[in-house]
């Protein structure tokens, strides 16, 4: 009698990645194929940036069958943005011109915690895993190896999907090169609402040009509000305000930011803000023979776009429709996918270098040089290593 082996786990699909892009995937596919999620060691304190879901996105999250996630996720109303931005004075733009009315403002701690139930809720399996070995295709399958601390495992699966974020584990280890746009980093900090916020104000995520970057404060539940600052990793500014205290005097200076925000409160908190990274990168290739990039591992947006929790959830929804074909016979249905994200990437370069040109007051400061200059053919490439 030949036994099966407990470490080996099979499956249709394997997600790289258990956040948006990949809980809404494996949402979305597990009623129809055999759907595992990997996602790294356990880490219910983790904060991921990002906390605005505009309009256009909801109709993704409704297409994927996810409309339930956002009222379960207790989430507020996005109803536009107020800016200082090419001009001295504040400029309103309300959603109620978009079609789908207004977005959402997310505690993604609960957003994606909903996301992930409602995956395994369809019958998607989720196993966490402290590191990933080296990944082989043999024939028509992937062996994924997988160490933690309940052991080694290896997964099979005949689909494999990047969706680990910035970091593109998958690609990188297959050796798919990932171009980067620029050096953007966010630094930002979760603080108290002022107590007495404007009303036309509620609900808006505000955004303000300086001459050494820009700076935005979105609100999430319980009276908070995610405030950050954005500018070049290798620029003095960062460096400056790395050091204790600088970025919140550089928060006080601000004209729209500051009045979201209880300084009083705010000058209590012994906190250093955190880093991330926020620049605007894609692989070259976001498809194979069988496997496929989504959300940000696929494509990086600049956080001045608000397009990437829409764009977790777009390629969530396309890639969806991709292997669906694939596992229909269609012999294209991956490279289909591929074509839509290299349009996906013309339109949205563009789209960036435009809005970065309209504010024209800080043209003689390096961080605004920068973007008035884009180049896209001197992109450069990161290597693997």
């Amino acid at each position: 009698m030949i036994r099966a082996d407990p470490n080996l786990i099979r499956s249709e699909v394997a997600i790289l990645g258990a956040g948006v892009a990949g809980s809404a995937l494996a949402s979305a596919l597990a009623a129809r194929h055999q759907t595992i999620l990997i996602e790294r060691a356990f880490c219910p304190n983790r904060h991921h940036i990002g906390e605005s879901l505009p309009p256009a996105a909801l109709r993704s999250l409704a297409s994927l069958g996810l409309t339930d996630v956002a009222q379960k996720a207790a989430c507020l109303p996005y109803h536009g943005i107020t800016s200082i931005w090419g001009q001295e004075a504040a400029v309103r733009y309300d959603f109620l011109q978009a079609p789908e009315g207004f977005g959402l403002h997310l505690d993604r701690r609960a957003f994606d915690a909903h996301l992930l139930q409602m995956a395994m809720a369809q019958g998607a399996a989720l196993v966490y895993a402290n590191q990933i070995g080296e990944i082989v295709r043999s024939g028509r399958n992937w062996s994924i190896p997988l160490s933690s601390l309940n052991g080694d495992r290896v997964v099979q699966s005949q689909i494999l999907v990047d969706a680990t974020g910035r970091k593109a584990v998958l690609a990188r280890k297959i050796k798919v090169r990932r171009q980067i746009l620029d050096c953007l980093v966010a630094q930002y900090a979760v603080l108290p609402e002022a107590p007495q916020l404007a009303k036309e104000n509620l609900g808006v995520t505000l955004l303000e040009s300086t001459s050494e970057g820009w700076w935005y404060a979105a609100p999430i539940p319980e009276g908070r509000q995610v405030v950050a600052f954005h500018s070049d990793s290798d620029l003095t500014a960062l460096k400056r305000l790395r050091q204790p205290g600088a970025w919140f005097n550089a928060l006080r200076q601000t004209q729209l930011i500051a009045t979201s925000v209880d300084l009083d409160i705010t000058e209590s908190f012994a906190l250093k803000p955190s880093i991330t990274a926020a620049n605007s990168a894609h692989l070259l290739e976001t498809a194979g023979e069988n496997w496929l990039a989504i959300g940000d591992a696929a494509i990086s947006f600049d956080p001045i776009s608000s397009q990437g929790l829409f764009n977790a959830l777009t390629t969530a929804l396309l890639a969806r429709d991709a292997i669906d074909g694939y596992f229909a016979g269609q012999l294209d249905a991956m490279q289909r996918y591929a074509t839509q994200m290299r349009e996906v990437v013309k339109a949205y370069q563009k789209n960036l270098a435009r809005h970065y040109c309209y504010e024209r007051r800080w043209s003689e400061w390096e961080f605004w040089q920068r973007r008035h200059n884009l180049d896209v053919a001197e992109l450069r490439d990161e290597s693997d290593g």
